[in-house]
């Protein structure tokens, strides 16, 4: 009988075969897995891995760098560790890379992401594109053009602009990029901890209502309204809860449906309470 790491094993015949870099067989122990990862595990995504891993092996190898740090595909790696794999196949590239833009890309590319992941991947893409190729700016590209379009043989930068490389990539239109990344953009990331884990989180256009806010006050109130909305839709008495939240992140408190700003006298005192329930969790 074949056993799953038999079963599983990508072999690779000619490294040629892959523009990015070398592809190996790494061992699984071995790989270190940064803290600033920019998607969260679904355990659910892991359980449907394992599935597709089991029936029809690993299709796409995991990134990692020189020295073996993860870039990309950790929810691979983590269904080859529930199937006890001792090796996973591994794209090689250089230390030197831009590893966020891999990763990102990546998760673009292969993950069926929230609504929320996609606007803050893209507004993350594209500040750190427009940092490695800052002629792509939108006003550069302008400038140069002003600058040298009565220069003979003046060849514009052949690199595209950040919405039409995305878009190019993504198979979506350069609108529909430019709109995804404003919403990234203009979010708060306060609000981000209060829309995880609601009907906003896979909703463009709740979220477009959000980032339309001028401040954040005003999306704090934009997305209590939205989630009140629909407590009203799902209540067929209207009743309205009277309990409290906190949010730890933003130090502000959600009292009969209105969030209010949460003294400083008070933000050292929650900050331990918050590490006293963490602790209590990890006990547990």
């Amino acid at each position: 009988m074949t056993n799953f790491a038999e079963k599983v094993v990508v072999k690779v015949t000619n490294v040629n075969d892959f523009s990015i870099g070398q592809v190996k067989d790494v061992e699984i122990n071995s790989i270190i897995i940064p803290n600033d990862r920019i998607r969260n595990v679904n355990d659910s995504d892991i359980e449907n891995l394992v599935d597709s891993i089991e029936n029809n092996g690993l299709l796409s190898p995991i990134i990692i760098d020189e020295d073996k740090v993860l870039i990309a595909g950790y929810h691979r790696l983590l269904a080859y560790k529930k199937l006890n794999a001792v090796n996973i196949t591994a794209k090689i590239v250089s230390r030197t890379a831009n590893k966020k833009l891999i990763e990102i890309d990546e998760n673009l590319i292969r993950n069926e992401l929230s609504a929320l992941d996609v606007v803050r991947c893209l507004a993350l893409r594209k500040k750190i594109y427009e940092e490695l190729y800052p002629e792509t700016k939108a006003e550069e590209i302008k400038k140069s053009n002003m600058n040298n379009s009565k220069r003979k043989n003046f060849v514009p930068s052949r690199l595209p602009s950040f919405t039409k490389n995305t878009a190019e990539k993504l198979h979506k239109s350069q609108r529909a990029i430019q709109k995804y990344v404003k919403i990234g953009e203009n979010i708060d990331n306060t609000i981000i901890s209060i829309i995880k884990g609601t009907k906003i989180e896979n909703n463009f256009k709740l979220l477009n209502r959000i980032a339309e806010c001028k401040s954040v006050d005003e999306q704090f109130d934009e997305v209590d309204k939205i989630l009140q909305e629909s407590d009203n839709k799902q209540s067929k008495n209207g009743n309205k809860s009277n309990g409290s939240i906190i949010d730890f992140t933003a130090n502000k408190i959600k009292i009969n449906g209105k969030w209010n700003d949460i003294p400083e006298s008070y933000h050292e005192e929650l900050k331990m309470l918050l590490e006293k329930i963490t602790e209590s969790f990890k006990e547990s």
